[in-house]
């Protein structure tokens, strides 16, 4: 062990924990200037008090409280030299290794001093010659003190290589461990007896090639001493090696700095992980920036070819090296809107692209259309010929994208609400740039947004178009309003301030009748199309004799069709039988249809009407000679409020609902209607559809309606003997309806409200009570009226007069306690016929 210690180029000494030397080899010694000898069992701080208030002695102070191996640097000025350190503490005390390192600096000064040291051991071993001769007689004795001293500092040396923390080998010129403490043991994962004597290829054979190796043959070449870390991939570990040579060999002193190494990498990783993560963070904020301005430009205009337009501008070049924006037309057809590329020399092609795109022979190899077709984005990443080729079927579209140089390229449906409005076709040229899953997303964002914005600027041109249609509206029905109400304010103002003749009055009269009659039937058809729009419009369908619904539609319009000489051609065929419907509203939509022809038919004109059957359908024809319809407005025929000519100066006049109203009325009895002409002044053809009934029993008959109880009306003392009981809180209706029921032979007592009726019920039994259905308290009132009913045993019917035209009474009245309902304005016969009708059931009971 002495030998191997005493050819090692570093010093080494060990102290016990007084600090006196107890090991010192040859090299150590004459780093210090002294001899082995001189050193043993001296102490240091003793030999070398200056040393006291220097680095070396705290960091050898803490070695050996701390006991962790230390390593530093220190200059010595008594000595003049450098030097390097390892210390570690021992279970004697602390060992230390240290080198030299002086070297170039004091070069000449140190080889002056070895030579002094030098002619001192000459010397020295000259005079201890001398007594060596002198005292051979006791040369034996000493020679075994000599041999029980060198056992013991062997003995102290292993303790010390056993207890230090590093691990430490020995190797010989033929690689073979020569030593191993019990630390190196532990670090290699074998044991002495596997060590001692093997070479390490045997042991290790992975360590052949390894760098341990390599930095191990260039220590034992140079003959100079080593650090390096390297990672054992056999042992699974990174050591810290310190190597030195010596006169058999290599010795190594090495530490497990895995745990180290560790740390070291994972904050690595951190770092890396967060430049990725200021890298993301950044294009983020890119992106967020971009689609911010987006926003804001696309929010900026309601014409959307303006903002398509700036969209361009912003996606290029900073998405795409160019762009194609393309609109789906109703007819099908892409409408390239926007073409963009940032070299202003490549332009014409990016525009040749976007209109080939509509051919149709582009369109069955077009990725716009596999957009359209699929409503999902399409991503290549990278275009090439094959791409081209698989995707891409038209060779000039091809050559298009390769004069292009297209290397990846995004297509994008523009969708909102589930509408496709057209795709937004992005590129790059620049052979460095591709697209990637993130640009995808972005675009699509992009293209969503820009869709959105499509579909609000068109939201606001119906908006206005829906505003201006309204106005134009508002004004017709203000003059339709008007017109009558001139004419019955008109001949009421002269029927009041002058004495007219009989035949006069009677046309004044008959002039109101028919004015009021048409507000009447304007406030009819508001209403129904008010229940058709928020779906509260019910049918009441029976068996109905189409035949009869068309001749009265004839005779009630036969006036208007006189006054304009029109020829009327009509054929009904006896074989199409009765169908299920609502006589009232199939009554008027034939009275829609053919009052329309009338209107529009010039005197002297030819109106046809032919009802016949077409398979298993009801087929209703009218067809005039009048002024047709343009081919623009053909589509807009049946849509509420539309007219082509919306003027208050128009020649015909109407508030655009009755073709509407039929085409809704027909659609509730599961038929369809429409419309043929072939332009202006070439007439018009409609033709309305309605189901049959697969099997009618000859034992239905077509309803039949209430002209019997007319007829009964029209005799003036049908209600005589009858007491009626009006309750009706406007003045002038009460009045009217006390004229009316008085004239067919009533007693009538007429009160404002629900407490002035259960008070005059209080006083009298009325035949029939006839109440405003909208009256206060008229709950109270039918209670009180079932009250009396209970302690008179006599029923009181009841009819209301009502708000909700002709149909069939409303629950809620049922409910209440009334029989029968009379809608407003009130008819005077139908009123009289309706209370005639529930005051003989009530007697018959």
């Amino acid at each position: 062990m002495n030998s191997i210690l005493d050819t090692i180029t570093d010093g080494i000494v060990a102290f016990d924990r007084e600090w006196r030397f107890i090991f010192v080899n040859q090299r150590g010694a004459e780093i210090l200037g002294q001899t082995p000898q001189a050193l043993l069992g001296q102490c240091v701080w003793e030999l070398y008090p200056e040393a006291v208030e220097t680095n070396f002695y705290r960091e050898y102070q803490r070695a050996l409280t701390e006991q962790r191996s230390i390593y530093f640097q220190e200059f010595y000025a008594p000595l003049d030299v450098w030097f390097e350190i390892h210390a570690y503490p021992s279970a004697a005390g602390l060992v230390v290794l240290y080198q030299d390192i002086t070297v170039r600096k004091q070069a000449e000064l140190k080889m002056q001093e070895t030579c002094t040291n030098l002619q001192s051991q000459v010397e020295e071993r000259a005079t201890a010659l001398t007594r060596l001769n002198t005292k051979l007689a006791a040369q034996t004795t000493k020679q075994q003190q000599l041999e029980v001293a060198l056992k013991a500092t062997n003995e102290r040396l292993a303790q010390i290589f056993e207890s230090i923390t590093d691990g430490f080998c020995a190797y010989d010129r033929e690689w073979r461990y020569t030593y191993v403490n019990p630390k190196a043991e532990e670090l290699l994962g074998k044991t002495q007896s596997e060590l001692i004597g093997r070479s390490m290829g045997d042991v290790f054979p992975e360590a052949i090639d390894s760098e341990f190796y390599r930095q191990c043959q260039e220590v034992a070449r140079t003959r100079s001493a080593i650090s390096f870390e390297d990672y054992s991939p056999f042992l699974d570990c990174w050591f810290q090696n310190t190597l030195y040579p010596y006169a058999e060999g290599v010795a190594v002193f090495f530490q497990d700095v895995t745990a180290r190494k560790c740390i070291e990498q994972e904050r690595n990783q951190l770092l890396i992980e967060a430049q990725a993560a200021r890298i993301r963070a950044e294009q983020a904020e890119q992106r967020y920036a971009f689609l911010c301005e987006a926003s804001a430009v696309l929010s900026s205009s309601l014409d959307y070819h303006t903002t398509l337009a700036h969209v361009a501008q912003l996606t290029v070049p900073f998405l795409s090296d160019f762009c194609l924006i393309h609109k789906l037309e109703e007819d099908g057809r892409l409408q390239p809107v926007v073409s963009l590329h940032h070299q202003p020399e490549k332009q014409s092609l990016v525009d040749q692209l976007g209109r080939y795109c509509q051919s149709s022979v582009a369109r069955s190899s077009c990725l716009l259309v596999r957009v359209l077709q699929t409503g999902l984005p399409q991503l290549v990443v990278q275009w090439s010929d094959v791409v081209a080729r698989s995707l891409v079927q038209d060779q000039q579209l091809r050559e298009l994208y390769r004069q292009l140089a297209v290397q990846s390229i995004i297509v994008l449906p523009l969708k909102a609400r589930d509408r496709i409005f057209g795709t937004f076709l992005l590129a790059v040229s620049d052979s460095e740039r591709r697209y990637s899953q993130t640009d995808l997303m972005l675009t699509a964002d992009l293209a969503n947004r820009a869709a959105i914005s499509i579909d609000n600027a068109q939201l606001h041109q119906r908006a206005m178009e829906a505003d201006r249609l309204k106005d134009q509206f508002l004004m017709a029905l203000s003059h339709e309003l008007r017109t009558p109400s001139n004419a019955i304010l008109g001949w009421a103002n002269i029927l009041r301030r002058q004495r007219l003749n009989e035949r006069t009055a009677q046309q004044a009269l008959e002039a109101v009748e028919r004015n009021a009659k048409a507000q009447v039937q304007i406030i009819y058809d508001l209403l129904t199309t008010a229940r058709i729009v928020t779906g509260k419009l019910q049918l009441n369908p029976v068996w109905v004799d189409l035949t009869s619904i068309i001749e009265t539609a004839i005779v009630s319009l036969r006036l208007a069709i006189e006054a304009k000489s029109i020829e009327l051609a009509v054929h009904l065929e006896p074989s199409v039988g009765p169908l299920r419907g609502d006589p009232n509203y199939l009554q008027q939509v034939a009275w829609s249809l053919l009052s329309n022809a009338i209107k529009f038919t010039p005197d002297g004109g030819q109106i046809s009407i032919r009802l016949g059957r077409v398979g298993n359908r009801a087929q209703l024809q009218i067809q005039d000679t009048g002024e047709g319809i343009k081919s623009s407005f053909l589509p807009h025929v049946f849509e509420r409020f539309r007219q082509a000519d919306g003027s208050t100066q128009r020649p015909h006049q109407g508030l655009g609902l009755g073709l509407a109203l039929a085409r809704h009325l027909v659609e509730l009895h599961g038929g369809t209607v429409h419309v043929e002409s072939q332009g202006e002044g070439r007439g018009a053809t409609f033709t309305v559809l309605l189901p049959l009934p697969s099997d009618v029993s000859t034992s239905v008959s077509p309803s039949r309606t209430l002209i019997p109880a007319e007829e009964l009306a029209q005799t003036q003392q049908v209600l005589k003997g009858l007491q009626l009981l009006v309750v009706e809180p406007e003045p002038d209706v009460r009045e009217m309806l006390t004229v009316i029921l008085e004239g067919y032979g009533a007693t009538v007592t007429a009160v404002e409200s629900a407490q002035k009726a259960i008070e005059a019920l209080n006083q009298f039994q009325p035949n029939v009570l006839v109440s405003d259905a909208a009256i206060s308290n008229a709950n109270l009132l039918m209670q009180q009226v079932k009250v009396l009913e209970t302690d008179r045993g006599k029923e009181i019917p009841a009819i209301a007069l009502t708000s909700s035209d002709r149909e069939g009474m409303p629950s809620g009245l049922v409910f209440t306690g009334f029989a029968r309902h009379v809608p407003k304005p009130i008819d005077p016969v139908e009123l009289a016929a309706v209370v005639s009708s529930v005051a003989t059931s009530d007697e018959s009971q």
